[in-house]
């Protein structure tokens, strides 16, 4: 049971609600209200400790995060940050998103479009990227094609291509 389910609130809760559902809460189940139940008092503990968490911003925003408890280790390691936490003790775990590896081409370019201008085809593995070269690119001597470069792995972002302009002599 989330800090949200056990206060009664929406994830999106103003703190004014989460007083006043707290203090609806401690009304039932304060000790000073309620007696010695043993059951009211776990459930006492269990209102205090959300309200404690979820009044404060900090501790709220670390908890919406992912801090909040899990039911398997299945169910963390689906979770985003249960990725990284996977990825950190198995660097070659093959559930962990990995991203493409960034890889360069040297593409030799005639003076002149290097100084007028014009369009270049990149190559790639399987066909060719249109990009264009601007004028006066002997001061900038390379560009990137991002997601163009080898492809990522269990849903990682593609790699970029960077291309190297060398003035053809």
């Amino acid at each position: 049971m989330t800090y949200y389910e056990t206060l009664g609130v929406s994830r999106d809760a103003t703190s004014v609600e989460i007083k006043r559902a707290y203090r609806r809460l401690a009304m039932q189940l304060h000790p000073d209200t309620a007696g010695e139940d043993s059951d009211v008092a776990r459930r006492w503990g269990e209102v205090s400790e959300a309200y404690a968490t979820l009044i404060d911003q900090a501790k709220r925003r670390k908890y919406d995060l992912g801090n909040e408890p899990i039911d398997s280790l299945t169910a963390l390691f689906q979770r985003p940050d249960g990725l990284r936490h996977l990825d950190a003790m198995l660097p070659s775990a093959p559930l962990a998103a990995k991203p493409g590896v960034t890889t360069a081409c040297v593409v030799e370019v005639s003076k002149e479009i290097m100084q007028s201008g014009g369009i270049l085809d990149v190559p790639l593995l399987s066909r060719s990227e249109p990009i264009e070269v601007p004028k006066n690119a002997t001061r900038l001597r390379f560009g990137r094609l991002a997601g163009l470069g080898e492809p990522g792995k269990n849903g990682g972002k593609d790699g970029d291509r960077l291309v190297i302009l060398v003035p053809r002599a």
